[in-house]
């Protein structure tokens, strides 16, 4: 019986140690620079290196190289094509 209990702790231990690695793995991953990169779309305050150096998003340097600022979102647009329409 104590054997059984014993298992079923360290199973129940490695769950928890595996699922607290698996959260902080996924907690490190940035997916506001993830999206940035993908799609143009970048929320405030994010550094990113652009063709102008490394830039730091906000509302005065989204301007200041001709991106678009969204108010609503707090973010830049950083795609042309979005920007001529």
């Amino acid at each position: 019986m104590k054997d059984i209990i014993y298992i079923i702790l360290s199973i129940i231990l490695i769950f928890l140690i595996v699922s607290i690695f698996l959260l902080t793995l996924f907690s490190a991953y940035d997916t506001n620079l993830d999206m940035c990169l993908d799609t143009g779309f970048c929320k405030q305050d994010l550094k990113i290196n652009t063709e102008y150096g490394e830039t730091i998003i906000n509302k005065a340097n989204c301007l200041k190289y001709g991106w678009k600022w969204i108010e609503e979102d707090n973010a830049c647009y950083l795609n042309n094509k979005f920007q001529k329409q």
